[in-house]
C-alpha cells in the first residue's frame, strides 16, 4: 500500500489505484469514452443499402441471393461499435427504404412521397447530428433512369445536404481500382447527369462497397472468396477511416451555410414613404384628369 510519506497517510489517488488494483476485476461494465458516427444511407431501392451496413458490422458477411423486390419496408436504426488504436467508436447506421419500391403486392408499395416523409421525420426527430448522407450506387446493374431520377429527388428536395453527402458505389467485390474509377466516369460521363450537374452533388466524394457473393454458400470457391474479401477489406476500410475522421455534422435544427441565405426585410419607415409616393402620383394623376375635364 502506497502513502504520503511527506504526511504519513494514504493520498486519494494511492486510495483509487489501490482499490482498482484488487477489484477493478470485479468491475463488470467497464465504461469508456466514444466517438459517435451517424449515417443515412438513402438511394433507388434494391442498390445494397442493408448489405452495406451488415458488411461494415462484419467485413465477412455473405449477401442474400438478389431478389427483384425490395425488402426494406420502414427506416431501422443499426448500432455497433468498434475500437480502433486504442479508441472506441459508435456508429448509428440509418437503412431507408429506397425510392421507386418494387413490391409484389402494389398496394403496398412505399412512394417517393412516403420515403421523403420518413426520412424528414428521422432527421428531425431521430438522429439530428448527422455525418454523411450516403447516396448508393450499384455497379451491377448499371445506370438506369430510376437512379439518375433519384439522384435528382435529393439534389432538388435537399439541396442543403451537398456538403455532407458522399456517392457509395455497391457491388465492386470483384472490381480492382481501375475497374471501380472506371465505373465512376461512366456514371459522372452520363448525359443527363453532366446536365444536372449531379457530381457537385456529393460533396464528401465517392467511395466503394462491396460483400461475399451469395452463390458462395452454395459453391464454396476460396480463390474467388478471396480476391473478394481483399478488395472489401480495402474499400471497407477506407470508408470507415473517412467516417471516423469526420467532425462536422447536419442538423436540421441548425442553419447551415446553405440556408444562411440573407433576407431583406423592408422597415416600416421605407413602407410609409413607399405609400406616400403611391398617395402623391395618385393624386397628381386625378388633378391632371381633373384639369383636362375643365377645358373641356
Amino acid at each position: 500500500m502506497l502513502f504520503d510519506h511527506e504526511k504519513g497517510r494514504m493520498t486519494c489517488d494511492q486510495l483509487i489505484a489501490d482499490l482498482m488494483t484488487k477489484k477493478n476485476r470485479e468491475n463488470t461494465y467497464p465504461f469508456m469514452e466514444c466517438n459517435y458516427r451517424n449515417i443515412v444511407l438513402v438511394g433507388r431501392t434494391r442498390t445494397g443499402k442493408s448489405t452495406i451496413s451488415c458488411m461494415i458490422k462484419n467485413p465477412f458477411h455473405i449477401s442474400e441471393r438478389p431478389s427483384i423486390f425490395s425488402n426494406t419496408r420502414e427506416i431501422t436504426f443499426n448500432r455497433i461499435m468498434t475500437k480502433h488504436q486504442e479508441n472506441a467508436h459508435f456508429f448509428t447506421i440509418v437503412d431507408t427504404p429506397g425510392l421507386f419500391d418494387c413490391v409484389r403486392e402494389a398496394d403496398k408499395r412505399i412512394s417517393n412521397g412516403k420515403v421523403q416523409e420518413l426520412l424528414n421525420e428521422c432527421i428531425t426527430k431521430d438522429i439530428t447530428h448527422i455525418h454523411a448522407f450516403a447516396f448508393v450506387f450499384s455497379s451491377s446493374s448499371g445506370m438506369n433512369q430510376e437512379d439518375i431520377q433519384s439522384m435528382i429527388f435529393f439534389q432538388t428536395n435537399y439541396p442543403e445536404f451537398k456538403k455532407f453527402s458522399m456517392l457509395i458505389v455497391s457491388h465492386c467485390e470483384e472490381k480492382n481500382a481501375e475497374e471501380r474509377n472506371n465505373v465512376i466516369e461512366e456514371l459522372f460521363q452520363h448525359p443527363a447527369v453532366v446536365k444536372c450537374n449531379l457530381r457537385e452533388y456529393f460533396g464528401l466524394g465517392v467511395f466503394f462497397t462491396g460483400s461475399l457473393r451469395s452463390e458462395l454458400r452454395n459453391c464454396p470457391n476460396l480463390k474467388a472468396a478471396t480476391n473478394q474479401i481483399t478488395n472489401i477489406l480495402t474499400m471497407r476500410e477506407q470508408l470507415i477511416d473517412f467516417l471516423v475522421s469526420r467532425e462536422e455534422t447536419y442538423n436540421i435544427h441548425r442553419k447551415h451555410d446553405t440556408d444562411l441565405v440573407p433576407k431583406v426585410v423592408p422597415r416600416r419607415s421605407s413602407i410609409n414613404t413607399i405609400f406616400m409616393i403611391i398617395m402623391a402620383l395618385i393624386f397628381a394623376f386625378l388633378a391632371i384628369i381633373f384639369a383636362l375635364l375643365d377645358k373641356c
